[in-house]
């Protein structure tokens, strides 16, 4: 019988400093991987970013992608947030040269953020687990940080964007529906 692999970033704040280490080293790995840089380029170069907007991206952990996104025209500023300090720390500490990013611990379930502060949101690995991560009954949810504009996600290595920012309660849903509209 075969038994569940545990999802590590399910839980990734609460696991010890040198396993998010580890994590970190993995990610950033991943990140300077040729084929993940231009499977996130396409992704990234889909989105349609006014002049001078704000971007968050959730679930960041090191950066890889935050950083990515402060180099791209027409974007002000970009936030990331992750629940993991240390992934954080190794985020910040990658982007001293990079002026419009900032990195927050923060989780995308309760989001310390007014609604619309953002122009995109960017859920580049998060959304995976989204069915168990999003209760319905989430408040200042990430659906709720951006204004109603399209939520690009990655699909077979396609970019998907969702037609509008949906409500918390239909996110897995829509989720489904998105997949199933790209023959996922």
């Amino acid at each position: 019988m075969l038994s569940a692999v545990p999802d590590v970033w399910s839980n990734v704040s609460e696991l010890d400093e040198a396993t998010q280490q580890r994590l970190g080293e993995v990610l950033e790995t991943r990140g300077a991987d040729q084929q993940q840089q231009a499977l996130r380029s396409a992704f990234l170069s889909d989105i349609a970013y006014p002049a001078g907007g704000r971007v968050l991206e959730v679930g960041c952990g090191t950066g890889v992608v935050t950083r990515r996104l402060a180099t791209l025209p027409n974007v002000g500023s970009v936030v990331g947030i992750d629940t993991a300090p240390s992934l954080l720390d190794q985020a910040r500490e990658l982007a001293t040269e990079i002026e419009n990013v900032t990195f927050e611990t923060a989780d995308a379930r309760s989001l310390p953020f007014e609604n619309g502060e953002f122009a995109v949101v960017v859920f580049d690995s998060t959304l995976s687990g989204t069915a168990r991560a999003f209760p319905p009954t989430s408040e200042r949810s990430a659906t709720s940080a951006s204004t109603p504009a399209p939520i690009p996600s990655r699909s077979r290595g396609r970019p998907t964007p969702w037609p509008a920012v949906p409500p918390l309660s239909s996110a897995p849903q829509s989720w489904h529906n998105t997949r199933a509209s790209v023959g996922g």
